[in-house]
Order: structure tokens, then sequence, then C-alpha cells
């Protein structure tokens, strides 16, 4: 799996995707929570795998 960590105003997530492919890109993040909207999109980029 592909560890992509974002840092949003302090806080840091990482998330876990299986499969990006075997070229650098750019992915786009959202946090939804149950009862709220959702939050605005934050692009971040990742390597590509080796």
């Amino acid at each position: 799996m592909k560890n992509v960590l974002v840092t949003i105003k302090g806080k840091r997530v990482t998330s876990s995707i299986k499969q990006l492919g075997k070229k650098s890109g750019k992915v786009y993040m959202t946090v939804t929570k149950s009862g709220q909207k959702e939050s605005a999109r934050v692009l971040n980029s990742y390597m590509k795998e080796k």
C-alpha cells in the first residue's frame, strides 16, 4: 500500500491507498464526518512507486 501524508493546519493525517500507479501524480482529498458537510478539497502530490 502507498502511504500519503497530509498536513493541514498543524494536524497530520496518513492515508493508505492500495494502488496509485507507477508514475507520480496528484490526488484530491476531503474529510467527511457523519452529520456534517464534506470539507474543502486538498490537493496532494505523491511520488511514483518503486
